[in-house]
């Protein structure tokens, strides 16, 4: 697994890579569709959307914020 992550003046990107998996999120909206639609130009990507599930942690959305759970994991 890496992790990258870009910072400038007041954008910060963090990109998760595993495998064939990639998770990006930052603080910048507009600054992630760009490095996206430059990724897309040598990869294939697919955008499934809204994070749920990464390596067995299952990710809710709430409106206090965001709650990482390994319930389905631990079950199955």
């Amino acid at each position: 697994m890496s992790l990258f992550i870009y910072r400038k003046c007041e954008v910060v990107i963090f990109m998760l890579i595993y495998v064939d998996d990639i998770i990006v999120t930052g603080s910048s909206q507009e600054a992630i569709i760009a490095l996206l639609n430059d990724l897309k130009k040598d990869f294939s990507l697919k955008d499934l959307g809204d994070l749920h599930y990464f390596l067995g942690i299952e990710v809710k959305w709430t409106s206090g914020g965001i709650l990482l759970s390994q319930e389905k994991y631990a079950y199955d």
